[in-house]
């Protein structure tokens, strides 16, 4: 997977609420989506194509959204021309009980489409010396998952001289789940990203450079379940981490995003649906 660096494991996991629960809670979904667009000359967006994984009737409610996009033109020699994009989504949705609340996007950021000749393996590998850390034994027992958010320091060959985590999630249910529980979790699985990007080698980055490390569990079909649910973690990062330049958000392949494409509208916190009432 391009976005995250992803630990993945063999437990069996389940997203149903079960039957039993009374009184149902509001909980947060997160998914990632890769898809391709067609921007026109004018900028204006023609065709999008999601992953199936996707489902209606939220398939249509992001591709219209999407279609909805204008870009500042792509040139090539000064000329409009037509141009392919790749784009990573950060989606989410929030649920009550059967009842869809809200959803929108979180975060897009653009790819450019992987070359043959890449040095950096396609979707599904990490790039040479970034290798994922070992999942914490306890947590895979008790089917939890998160998602870190490394910040690494490096030098100019990519190799990292000190590495912190900024933030992230933790992958659960919220109910029934103790905020002791939620904090020390993640905390494990911050200080597992912490061990192994200290022996990392980012071949994108020079500088300060964050990259997302997710742990999952697989579902009952051996698969990775698109849409997880999510629980924001109170977390107080290092003073270092706070200091300094603005750091690169990188690809787990350890690249850096398009600037080819420039969208004329936010690229963050895009709400698209929210219940009346």
């Amino acid at each position: 997977m391009r976005g995250h660096l992803l630990v993945l494991a063999g437990l069996l996991a389940t997203l149903a609420v079960s039957s039993a629960d009374a009184r149902p809670v509001t909980q947060r979904f997160e998914a990632q989506a890769y898809g391709i667009f067609t921007v026109e000359p004018d900028g204006r967006v023609s065709e999008v194509s999601l992953p199936e994984a996707l489902k209606p009737p939220l398939r249509g409610l992001y591709e219209n959204a999407i279609r909805g996009w204008t870009f500042q033109p792509i040139e090539i020699d000064g000329q409009r021309v037509r141009a392919l994009g790749h784009m990573q989504l950060d989606l989410y949705m929030d649920v009550s009980g059967t009842s869809l609340v809200s959803a929108g996007i979180t975060k897009v950021q653009f790819i450019d489409p992987p070359s043959p000749s890449a040095s950096v393996p396609e979707e599904g590998g990490q790039s040479w010396g970034m290798y994922p850390p070992p999942y914490p034994e306890s947590l895979l027992r008790r089917g939890l998952g998160g998602r870190v958010e490394v910040l690494v320091e490096t030098d100019e060959s990519g190799r990292v001289n000190r590495a912190a985590t900024r933030g992230g999630v933790l992958y659960a249910r919220a109910k029934g789940i103790k905020p002791g529980t939620v904090r020390s979790a993640f905390s494990e699985f911050a200080q597992a990203s912490e061990r192994a990007a200290k022996h990392w080698t980012v071949s994108g980055c020079q500088g300060r450079c964050i990259v997302p490390v997710t742990f999952q569990v697989q579902d009952r079909s051996g698969g990775m379940s698109f849409w997880k649910p999510v629980i924001d973690v109170p977390f107080v990062p290092q003073p270092w981490v706070l200091e300094g330049e603005s750091p690169t958000m990188l690809s787990s392949s350890g690249v850096s995003y398009s600037t080819r494409f420039r969208l004329d509208g936010p690229t963050e916190a895009v709400e698209l649906f929210r219940e009346e009432g």
